[in-house]
């Protein structure tokens, strides 16, 4: 179950749990605050796994055009992004593309 169908089964149960307890004076609002909270934490932690994913992708790639053209890190890493906006592709696309082939996208100087 990919992140968004947990969502929205989290948010199916969150309105079902609004139903129920809408007899209960006062009581839903804590709990939908938690499962609003349980639906925010979810998201977040499934942006930081693919932030954490995408930094190590383009760290590699960064590193191998250092070690293929002898450039600091920033050379090697502005010649990435160069790349990337010149191409109008994501940043962790090209870094990808380095990881697999060893070279830049088009082989162009980039």
């Amino acid at each position: 179950m990919g992140w968004s169908e947990a969502d929205d089964a989290l948010r199916e149960s969150r309105d079902a749990v609004a139903r129920a307890l809408a007899v209960v004076d006062g009581a839903a609002p804590p709990v939908l605050r938690l499962v609003d909270r349980a639906v925010f934490l979810r998201r977040e932690r499934d942006h930081l796994r693919v932030a954490l994913m995408t930094n190590r992708v383009i760290a590699a790639a960064v590193g191998i055009l250092m070690a293929l053209r002898q450039l600091t890190y920033d050379e090697a890493y502005a010649l990435l992004l160069d790349c990337s906006q010149t191409r109008n592709r994501k940043l962790r696309e090209v870094a990808a593309d380095v990881l697999e082939t060893g070279a830049l996208p088009n082989g162009k100087g980039h």
